[in-house]
């Protein structure tokens, strides 16, 4: 996981609570998707792209 404010007062960051970029996940056939319970569920997830002028996007 990559913290994008690492080391940042989270008071500062504010209307942001998170923003974590997470790695590639492969879930077997029938696993359940997601996290178990834990203090953070519940908050709403926002994905983004950010595309940047003259660049194209790469293919993984």
């Amino acid at each position: 996981m990559r913290r994008a404010f690492a080391g940042i007062d989270y008071k500062h960051l504010d209307p942001f609570i998170m923003m974590d970029q997470m790695g590639e996940v492969e879930y077997a056939p029938g696993e359940p998707k997601g996290t178990p319970w834990h203090p953070h569920r519940g908050f709403e997830t926002v994905t983004y792209l950010r595309l940047i002028p003259g660049r194209r996007p790469t293919r993984r």
